[in-house]
């Protein structure tokens, strides 16, 4: 007896391209947001992050 996945046609999924000079831009600001404590990848996300967390945002809120 076969399951809903066996027999079932498989789709790849395109790969977005690769951009260098946005990756080494990430690193760079990862860098600068190091704190002692701060894994690589912690300061990592924190580059990536514009928006602000729940928590900050509440934060904010509290203080209009």
């Amino acid at each position: 007896m076969m399951g809903p996945a066996q027999g079932a046609a498989t789709q790849e999924l395109p790969t977005p391209p690769f951009d260098i000079d946005a990756h080494l831009e990430e690193i760079a600001r990862a860098k600068e947001l190091e704190e002692p404590g701060r894994t690589e990848w912690d300061a990592r996300l924190a580059a990536r992050r514009d928006e602000p967390t729940g928590a900050e945002v509440i934060d904010m809120l509290e203080d209009l």
